[in-house]
């Protein structure tokens, strides 16, 4: 993972924690999948509490939040993001879709990719958190 990776990694988990964030941890042969309880900027841990009630530190290394793609949102979800972007007008007088800054609250709280984590292979697919 590059320090690039890394940053963007850790700054996703971090401002998506508020909203309950879903992770996949990897740690010694077993996959455990808890929620976000603390992010440990400097020292690049996550510490996540797990369903049996016990919180856990881990590397950044070792965790994957579960995010969803834009393209699966449901048409009740796509309404309502639909409301909260904005059409602008470059100067050859072209208009464009633009994320505003409520947007992308929206996105981080429904718990959608929008900077490519999943083709990155830095998050997992929600549809994997349900699977038997």
């Amino acid at each position: 993972m590059t320090d690039e990776q890394k940053y963007l990694l850790l700054t996703e988990i971090n401002r998506r924690t508020p909203y309950g964030l879903t992770v996949s941890v990897t740690w010694k042969g077993f996959e455990l999948n808890g929620l976000v309880y603390k992010v440990d900027v400097w020292k690049e841990k996550v510490t996540v509490e797990i369903s049996t009630g016990g919180k856990f530190r881990f590397p950044l290394e070792n965790v994957r939040p579960y995010l969803k793609r834009k393209n699966r949102m449901t048409p009740q979800e796509n309404i309502e993001y639909q409301r909260r972007i904005k059409l602008i007008r470059d100067f050859e007088n072209t208009l464009y879709w633009c994320d505003t800054p409520e947007s992308l609250e929206w996105l981080d709280k429904n718990g959608y990719d929008y900077k490519g984590l999943l083709d990155m292979g830095l998050a997992l697919e929600m549809d994997k958190l349900y699977e038997p």
